[in-house]
């Protein structure tokens, strides 16, 4: 699911979320259906720059620092 979060833009984000929930549905049905259903809510950081963007989904303090 990185890739979703490092897409440039949030319909960058929705093909990849796709690619993924093609080849591992069978898998992990569940969190697909919850990215589908919630990805509104959980793009909301495509709203800022990238430089920003690295801040908002970096919730490892030690990791965030050293981006």
């Amino acid at each position: 699911m990185k890739q979703v979060y490092n897409a440039p833009t949030k319909q960058a984000a929705k093909a990849t979320l796709k690619d993924f929930a093609n080849k591992w549905n069978s898998k992990y049905s569940y969190a697909i259906k919850s990215w589908e259903d919630n990805g509104e809510d959980l793009t909301v950081f495509f709203e800022f720059p990238v430089e920003i963007r690295k801040i908002i989904y970096t919730t490892n303090l030690i990791e965030n620092l050293n981006e």
